[in-house]
């Protein structure tokens, strides 16, 4: 029987970090596969934040790892890559970074909101094109996403809405994460 045919989604999880946030530190993938596992997972797919500035050997190192590892957990190597703008450009460049993507399974989008802050590299603070009330930032979002689905890269669009509201509380442009509570202006 195929994988997919028994498949049971509550089962699976495409998005699992291993060494983003170093105040949290990192988890050797050793322990993500016994959790994984522990917790009767099928399969997994690592996504490690791909950012303007990431050490890309951590993706070499991932596959090897991933080679070397005897278990019946199906694990896939992906990256949860920085989408950079509203036209979906990203930090990957085909050229420059073709022995990374030929270890990848396969690249999914992030589609953080780095932009509406005011000291980021890709800010558009003060700039004319940031949206100023709820139906922008929404249509905003929304453009964003239908840039990042138009681009072949990508397999997978990880938290899509989550993160667009989980910004803007974080930053202060809401309260709560609702786009019903994304203030006016």
């Amino acid at each position: 029987m195929d994988l997919m045919d028994k498949l049971d989604f509550h089962r699976v999880d495409f998005h699992v970090h291993t060494r983003d946030y170093p105040s949290w530190g990192s988890i050797p993938l050793n322990e993500v596969i016994q959790q994984s596992c522990r917790r009767g997972l099928y399969c997994i797919a690592l996504t490690d934040h791909w950012k303007e500035n990431t050490d890309l050997r951590i993706f070499l190192e991932e596959r090897r790892k991933i080679n070397e590892t005897d278990t019946n957990l199906r694990i896939f190597l992906s990256a949860e890559v920085e989408v950079l703008n509203l036209q979906g450009d990203t930090p990957i460049n085909l050229k420059i970074h073709r022995r990374v993507l030929e270890k990848m399974d396969y690249l999914s989008a992030a589609p953080h909101h780095g932009e509406f802050l005011p000291n980021s590299l890709h800010s558009l603070v003060g700039k004319e094109d940031l949206p100023k009330d709820k139906v922008g930032i929404i249509e905003y979002a929304h453009r964003k996403l239908m840039n990042i689905l138009k681009n072949d890269m990508f397999e997978y669009v990880l938290h899509p809405w989550v993160t667009a509201l989980a910004d803007l509380v974080a930053w202060g442009y809401s309260q709560v994460p609702s786009f019903e509570d994304i203030p006016e202006k």
